[in-house]
């Protein structure tokens, strides 16, 4: 059984349309008391990266959170979500993330690429994840700040915005951000949303 955390923030109502178009069933979690009851974690997200991290604390996810992952449990973020899985953001000075991935966010500089990075792009997949594709496939983004993990291999998919490198995928351990929206990105984003929480991309 999927669980899906809700904090307070973000479009949940487009997270929960795709995982009933993928029969994937699910329980939402407003406390932290069903975090332990999923393999699998699902945490959504949009908004800013302090507030999300204040609603977690405050609500006991966090805690949860945080023992789930420190017992094997796999965490799938999206967006906010998936930055709030590093230790720290540009966004929010002095607030510590959940920390399941080593690193920080920062922000995208105005002039070099368009801020927020507000579209669809093609996502390069790393094949030795098992998430590469035999033919392009665009995804929806909408971000200001990029995740940064300390180690590179751990970026396992990136997007090319002029002549930068984001990071669209990034794992480590059982722990995996995905900085686009999958849910929001058709047929595309739902075969690979089905791919890992049902496959296990972290497997």
């Amino acid at each position: 059984m999927l669980t899906v955390v809700d904090y307070g923030l973000g479009n949940m109502y487009s997270v929960y349309s795709a995982l009933e178009k993928l029969s994937i069933a699910y329980r939402v979690d407003t406390d932290g008391e069903l975090v332990s009851s999923g393999q699998t974690v699902l945490l959504p997200g949009v908004g800013a990266f302090g507030d999300g991290m204040r609603n977690l604390r405050a609500s006991g996810q966090a805690e949860a959170l945080s023992q789930h992952h420190k017992e094997g449990g796999q965490t799938v973020g999206l967006c906010l979500g998936a930055q709030m899985l590093l230790e720290s953001s540009e966004e929010a000075p002095g607030m510590t993330g959940l920390g399941f991935i080593k690193g920080k966010c920062s922000r995208l500089e105005h002039g070099k690429i368009r801020v927020p990075n507000q579209d669809w792009h093609i996502v390069e997949f790393n094949p030795s994840y098992g998430l590469s594709s035999d033919q392009p496939e665009y995804f929806y983004f909408s971000h200001s700040f990029a995740m940064v993990p300390d180690l590179e291999e751990s970026i396992s998919a990136t997007v090319r915005r002029g002549s930068f490198e984001l990071a669209a995928c990034v794992i480590e351990s059982n722990a995996l951000g995905i900085q686009f929206h999958p849910e929001r990105s058709g047929p595309a984003g739902l075969n690979f949303l089905r791919y890992v929480i049902t496959e296990g991309a972290m497997k």
